[in-house]
């Protein structure tokens, strides 16, 4: 067996065991960047970390790696679909979507779907980590910046939230 077949089988591993226990991570992440779009990111959210499996190299947990993995391609995606709608703007105005009364989706998740929606690119992203009960070292090792940061950051947030700004 070639090294390159070990290799590649060794990758293919590591990201069935990840994208089986992340999924619903990826899918948060897309939604929250491109709720308008959020298949179609999810789809690039994998694409990008399979791309990407070759360069980690281990000096971080994975989770933290892919997190920085899948902000990365969302804030890409997020620039790109803006240069789009300016190259090309709609030439009709769709209807507002119509929220399903039957839905299962309650009252706090839309809510919280509109506070993720209201912050900013790094505020958001502080945000879904947060949320996906991340601690605040990781939401800085992924962020690049101090634990201390992360926390100003994060109660800078809920003062907002208080105040009724976001």
């Amino acid at each position: 067996m070639s090294d390159q077949h070990v290799v590649n089988r060794d990758k293919q591993k590591l990201f069935d065991q990840y994208f089986r226990s992340h999924q619903t991570r990826m899918l948060a992440v897309a939604r929250a960047y491109a709720p308008e779009a959020a298949d179609d990111l999810f789809q690039e959210l994998a694409l990008q970390l399979w791309r990407s499996l070759a360069r980690f190299d281990g000096r971080c947990e994975l989770n933290t790696w892919a997190y920085r993995v899948h902000l990365n391609t969302a804030m890409s995606w997020r620039r790109t679909a803006a240069r789009r709608r300016k190259q090309f703007p709609a030439t009709e105005t769709l209807p507002a979507q119509v929220v399903d009364p039957a839905s299962s989706e309650s009252d706090v998740d839309e809510r919280l779907r509109l506070l993720i929606a209201s912050v900013g690119e790094t505020d958001r992203a502080v945000l879904l980590m947060f949320l996906d009960r991340c601690s605040n070292q990781q939401i800085a090792d992924v962020m690049g910046v101090s634990e201390g940061a992360i926390r100003v950051r994060l109660h800078r947030i809920g003062k907002r939230i208080e105040e009724g700004e976001v």
